[in-house]
């Protein structure tokens, strides 16, 4: 029974360091997505003022 508890332990370890990981990469990607939206907005700004200042 002793095993059985220590692997079962040792699974749920494993699953959490999956997990955090996981998390971990989710987030940093979020971020990039922000910042690629925000810098498209910026650049599309930038069009826009250009467009403008032409006419």
């Amino acid at each position: 029974m002793a095993t059985l508890k220590k692997n079962k332990k040792a699974k749920k370890k494993a699953k959490s360091k999956v997990n955090s990981k996981a998390s971990k990469k989710s987030k940093s990607s979020k971020k990039t997505a922000v910042k690629k939206a925000k810098t498209a907005k910026e650049s599309k700004k930038k069009t826009a003022s250009k467009t403008s200042t032409k006419k």
